[in-house]
């Protein structure tokens, strides 16, 4: 078994994200990513905190896979409310060493609605031809919804997973009804 969001190797993996980003943009003060269990936001800000340590790591999640912002408010762990979402790739619980990640890496977590959500989808793909699932859409969703708060610019958004249904997709662009 490979857990998805612990591990030393992976989490190195996962900060290599961190580094492309400062690699392309070394002035970057503030960077978004999704964040379900904790494993990107850990991988790269174990990375920023030792090369950037300037640099603001917020985590974005929707209303229905909010378990790290809940978890980091009560400081314990906590579960996603198994609603329906877009965002099915941050769904899930956050346990104790989870949080720890999310508490070592994460200025803050931006939680958007589910039909931010939609909106991100939707704008990434009409403004910049980029297709994506609500998972990797949750950083923008925070942005143009403003849940994001006070930003520092530059700013890098990371855009992750493209596993979005054609037929959910298509309902978005046309109705919003994902």
């Amino acid at each position: 078994f490979v857990n998805p969001c612990l591990g030393l190797d992976l989490l190195a993996g996962q900060g290599t994200v961190a580094l492309e980003i400062l690699e392309d943009l070394p002035a970057v003060r503030t960077i978004i990513t999704n964040v379900g269990g904790g494993g990107l936001c850990g991988g790269m800000g174990g990375f920023l905190r030792e090369a950037a340590q300037h640099v603001a790591l917020i985590g974005a999640q929707s209303q229905h896979t909010d378990a790290m912002a809940r978890a980091l408010a009560t400081n314990a762990p906590a579960d996603d409310p198994h609603s329906p979402t877009i965002c099915d790739g941050l769904a899930g619980l956050v346990d104790a060493d989870m949080l720890a990640q999310g508490r070592a890496s994460l200025a803050r977590v931006a939680v958007s609605s589910e039909a931010a959500v939609h909106d991100a989808v939707a704008y990434l793909w009409l403004e910049e031809g980029i297709k994506v699932e609500g998972a990797g859409a949750a950083g923008i969703a925070a942005v143009l919804s403003g849940k994001a708060g006070e930003i520092e610019f530059p700013l890098a958004i990371v855009l992750s997973g493209g596993n979005i249904d054609d037929a959910v997709h298509a309902r978005i662009l046309n109705d919003g009804n994902g």
